[in-house]
């Protein structure tokens, strides 16, 4: 694979005392672990965000850093391929020396943070909680052809730290119609939120993405398909012994109607031509 990439991407590979080729290794060594380590992070940061593991989230901020690293490696290249001048009349080659100390001092100050966080969780160990609901919904996305990317991994990690924030800073409320109009604006805001990070385009959460999944591959309307599984959701909670109320029945079958109003406002032409793309492969 390595020489094979020295082929495509290096002219005259093989000529390691040319200042060029140097340059040209150091580029494509820097761009290849800056696209390979943040797919990694990417993907380790959604299994920690998931199963609670503290060391898979360690492990993808080690890969994020690997990512740092590249970027600065890519620098010094590209610092130390400048000509000689009046300054520096041997050349600008001791930048590669003081990129590699740079990224020493990174993997350093990162893997310190790490043992911090580590010593806590030991002094203050908490439950692991696997969602196993999420991991099931993502697998779902297997034969839907859909890929998880910023937007489903901040909204793994981020929605359950909002609503503990929100839970832990809203009173509570014993007025009928103070509780009603929150319901009311929660389900619209949140229907309006849903349309506005899934138009941004960069990737759905769980459920959304099997609802826009289901779309691309059917045609059917997202009211419908997002009302079914809003009420499977509410029949399988139910059987399970959850409680049901008059807020869940309004949530279930208000969201999927509220969503296909608000998402074509936010929609961009990127979005919309992949979801097309992805109907005419599924056709």
């Amino acid at each position: 694979m390595t020489q094979l990439l020295l082929r495509l991407f290096v002219k005259n590979h093989q000529d390691t005392q040319s200042p060029a080729v140097r340059e040209g290794y150091g580029k494509l060594a820097g761009l290849t672990g800056i696209v390979v380590n943040a797919l990694l992070c990417a993907g380790k940061l959604l299994a920690g965000a998931l199963s609670g593991s503290v060391s898979i989230m360690a492990d993808a901020i080690n890969n994020l850093s690997d990512a740092a690293s590249s970027i600065v490696t890519l620098l010094g290249f590209k610092l130390a391929a400048k000509p000689a001048d009046d300054a520096h009349p041997y050349g600008h080659q001791r930048v590669e020396y003081l990129a590699g100390l740079t990224v020493a001092a990174l993997i350093l100050l990162i893997g310190a943070e790490l043992v911090k966080s580590s010593i806590q969780r030991i002094l203050h160990p908490e439950a692991v909680a696997f969602t196993a609901v999420g991991a099931a919904v993502l697998l779902l996305w297997i034969p839907l052809r859909q890929m998880p990317g910023l937007g489903t991994i901040s909204n793994v990690i981020v929605l359950g730290l909002a609503a503990n924030a929100t839970l832990a800073l809203l009173p509570p409320l014993e007025s009928l119609a103070a509780r009603s109009l929150l319901l009311v604006g929660a389900v619209v805001m949140n229907a309006l939120a849903t349309g506005m990070y899934i138009g941004a385009g960069f990737g759905p959460g769980p459920r959304d993405g099997l609802m826009t999944g289901l779309h691309a591959r059917t045609g059917w309307s997202l009211r419908g398909i997002r009302t079914a599984i809003e009420v499977s959701v509410l029949l399988i909670g139910w059987l399970l012994g959850g409680k049901v109320g008059v807020g869940t029945v309004v949530y279930a079958f208000a969201i999927g109607p509220l969503i296909q109003l608000f998402l074509p406002w936010f929609r961009q032409s990127a979005p919309i031509a992949a979801v097309e793309k992805n109907r005419e492969l599924a056709s």
